[in-house]
């Protein structure tokens, strides 16, 4: 019997599906006899996935209708099997923890803040960067129990402002970030202390107790990016356990990395992913591997995510030198770049390296799809995650489901559509297609327009501001233009704002991510609204180009002068 053949004996065997896909032995209606019955019972095959945790060496302790023990299921269960649980490269300083030094030193951060009065149900922010003491903090809140809210430290503007919004119990934040505490009942926790004998016992979270408040970086137009998307305990334990298994298909021994890839977009839950399998995580900078692709072969990774940047910079190094990769995947949320990313599956290809597609988003707990590594380039041919119902939905919106099998693809929680997902459009063959996303934003992402231009108008000499997001050139690409509008004759004085400074302003307050594309400048007063400037009639001023025009005749000049005198005379109330 062949090895493809035992693999569709035994349609539910977790064991043998992620050898599969590991193996790059799953073709599609193999991958449609095994799928088809999890999605109609998503309920069957979690009870598949957890007896399947359950019985391998290093068992999970956590099950449906159980406490929900993420800190065992993460560390204590691969004590004395797995060695190394994370590893950082950067310039050249290489730091390495085990799970034996994370159950050490999360165990001891755990004793030092509940000293400090951290009980379960505390709200603990984390504003660090990945590496070394976001893991070892991020664990010893688990293990306390804690709500835990993650605040990429991206730039002070972007931090303060949802700090604000999480009105945290507790702060753990990188001492170079300078920001001012939320409330005074805020406490500022340490990164080490603590003796991890005095550390309370693991905790066992309710299934529906939350866990994670996380940011949202994707959202359709209206949605909310200051209010945090929570996920219970239960959810995100199955949604691990589900990607480490099948959409990642990891095992201990394995370091997955994903360089370039958006903090926002991603963390904490793909570090908790690889913890999840016993496996090991990579960070590493994309700038490190532009100096040397062998990078990845001293870290030993086996599975890469490739950003853009990541691709770009491999492609850079005519020769590739033997790499310990087994797979790679991009995220469909980034830029499609058919061309640059057609050259380097090619090049994956002759070296052997499998290639997947995946869509994943840290508030939805993980992947939403996935596919099995092929030695390939990869075809956008996906499937639906197992283990949460969903809806192939019309492309006009709602739940209404798709009468001709293409449409969003709409997780579900409950009779609910899951908040803050990206709208994949999937049409449905022998696997699905992904023809890309409907958000308008850099990686399919949602812009802060308010906040970039709360940041702009702060700026000297600039008056009001908005921000117009247009599609870009190719799928999920996006062109960004920041517009400032300053008081007439004052544009060319020595102190006038410039692109450049502008520009420096929205990546110092809110981080690199949210550069804009462009700035334009212009000598005029827009309308406004109750809320302040309105952004509708900015964008539709920009893009029918009324505004280039308007810039250019005095009347509007004059128009704009009288405004801005308006906005400084006293009122008579």
């Amino acid at each position: 019997m062949t090895a493809a053949a035992r693999v569709e004996t035994t349609a539910l065997d977790l064991g043998v599906v992620r050898d599969a896909l590991r193996a790059g032995r799953a073709p599609e209606s193999w991958m449609q006899a095994w799928l088809e019955p999890a999605y109609a019972d998503p309920e069957r095959f979690l009870d598949s996935l957890y007896a399947f945790a359950a019985a391998r060496r290093g068992a999970v302790k956590s099950a449906p209708g159980r406490p929900v023990d993420l800190y065992h299921d993460l560390v204590i269960a691969h004590l004395g099997i797995a060695k190394r649980a994370f590893v950082a490269s950067e310039r050249e300083r290489r730091v390495e923890l085990s799970y034996a030094d994370l159950f050490a030193r999360s165990g001891a951060l755990a004793a030092a803040w509940h000293a400090r009065g951290i009980e379960p149900g505390a709200c603990v922010a984390l504003v660090l960067p990945m590496g070394p003491d976001f893991v070892v903090a991020l664990l010893a809140a688990l293990r306390l129990g804690a709500v835990i809210g993650v605040i990429p430290p991206f730039g002070r503007t972007f931090v303060q402002n949802r700090l604000a919004a999480l009105a945290p119990d507790a702060l753990v934040v990188d001492p170079r970030v300078r920001v001012a505490i939320p409330e005074e009942t805020c406490r500022v926790l340490p990164t080490w202390g603590g003796s991890e004998s005095a550390a309370p016992p693991s905790h066992g979270y309710g299934a529906d107790d939350p866990v994670l408040r996380l940011f949202p970086a994707f959202a359709t137009p209206g949605t909310p990016l200051l209010e945090p998307v929570e996920l219970a305990a239960g959810t995100l334990h199955a949604a691990l356990l589900c990607d480490a298994t099948v959409s990642f298909a990891l095992e201990r021994g394995d370091t997955l990395a994903a360089p370039g890839f958006d903090a926002l977009a991603v963390q904490p839950t793909l570090l908790l992913c690889a913890l999840m399998a016993g496996a090991s995580f990579a960070e590493v900078a994309c700038a490190e591997l532009t100096r040397s692709p062998a990078l990845l072969a001293e870290l030993g990774v086996t599975v890469l995510g490739v950003s853009p940047r990541t691709r770009d910079a491999l492609l850079a190094h005519e020769r590739w030198p033997k790499l310990p990769v087994r797979a790679w995947f991009r995220n469909l949320t980034e830029e499609i770049d058919f061309p640059r990313w057609d050259a380097f599956a090619r090049r994956a290809a002759r070296a052997g390296i499998g290639a997947f597609d995946t869509a994943y988003v840290a508030a939805a707990g993980g992947a939403l799809v996935f596919g099995p590594a092929r030695k390939e380039p990869p075809a956008l041919r996906v499937w639906p995650v197992p283990g949460r119902a969903f809806v192939l939905a019309e492309v006009a919106g709602g739940l209404v489901e798709s009468a001709n099998e293409r449409g969003v693809l709409v997780p579900l929680a409950g009779e609910d559509a899951l908040p803050a997902v990206p709208r994949l459009v999937l049409s449905k063959e022998d696997a699905y297609v992904c023809s890309g996303t409907l958000e308008v934003g850099p990686g399919a992402r949602a812009y802060p327009i308010d906040e970039v231009s709360a940041v702009l108008t702060r700026e000297r000499g600039v008056r009001h501001a908005s921000v117009v997001v247009s599609p870009g050139r190719s799928v999920n690409t996006a062109n960004v233009t920041a517009i400032a509008f300053v008081e007439p004759g004052t544009e060319r004085s020595p102190d006038a704002p410039s692109a450049s400074s502008l520009t420096g302003a929205v990546v110092r307050e809110m981080g690199e991510g949210y550069a804009p594309t462009r700035v334009a400048l212009y000598p005029l007063h827009p309308r406004l609204g109750s809320d302040g400037i309105d952004h509708d009639w900015c964008r539709a001023q920009y893009s029918s180009g009324a505004l280039a025009e308007k810039a250019r005749r005095e009347v509007f000049s004059s128009l704009a002068r009288l405004g801005y005198l308006l906005e400084t005379s006293p009122s008579d109330g």
